[in-house]
């Protein structure tokens, strides 16, 4: 049974689609794939920057053991992708708060980051922590954040512009972070 339940919304199919990506977030092998180079997910995560319109992006690949020098590195600075990321909070609330879906967006809210947060935590410890609280905390934080996009722009009607995203991260990986034209992954 789905921990999101949507009381709010009339449209029952959309509804439903938020809880089902809900559920796959909870149910996700966070960090699973974590340290192994995957070309499918090359092609999720160009996807997702078409999506955006953002082009001249680089993919780099990051190893566990590269983790905490390549997390104090990311530079959202001269970031065309991280310009276009940095409005979609607001224009999704927007976009919500005309078809009348607050309730509901205060329920996503307020339920998915602690749902998402016992497996992303596990995963984030048993992958990648070792014990390194520093990068267990951002993975999990990074998990909960990417969860809130994700499920939030399908209840603002844009669904397809994370459904990359979420492939990867069913995919084991994760988009780990900026840093002037490369999206960084693990």
């Amino acid at each position: 049974m789905s921990v999101i339940h949507l009381e709010g919304v009339n449209n029952q199919a959309l509804a439903d689609k938020v809880k089902d990506i809900g559920d796959r977030l909870i149910s996700a092998a966070w960090f699973s794939n974590a340290g192994v180079i995957d070309k499918a997910v090359e092609d999720f995560i160009q996807k997702f920057l078409r999506l955006m319109n953002v082009d001249g992006v680089e993919i780099g690949w990051v190893s566990k053991e590269d983790l905490s020098v390549i997390i104090e590195k990311f530079n959202f600075t001269d970031n065309e992708l991280w310009e276009v990321l940095k409005n979609l909070p607001e224009e999704m609330k927007i976009k919500i708060e005309n078809n009348n879906r607050l309730l509901a967006l205060e329920e996503i809210v307020e339920i998915l980051p602690e749902a998402v947060f016992h497996p992303a935590f596990a995963g984030a410890f048993k992958e990648l922590g070792d014990g390194d609280k520093k990068i267990v905390g951002f993975f999990t934080g990074l998990a909960m954040y990417l969860s809130l996009m994700i499920t939030v722009s399908v209840l603002a009607g844009q669904e397809d512009l994370f459904i990359p995203i979420l492939s990867i991260i069913e995919s084991g990986h994760v988009p780990i972070g900026l840093d002037r034209n490369f999206v960084y992954m693990i």
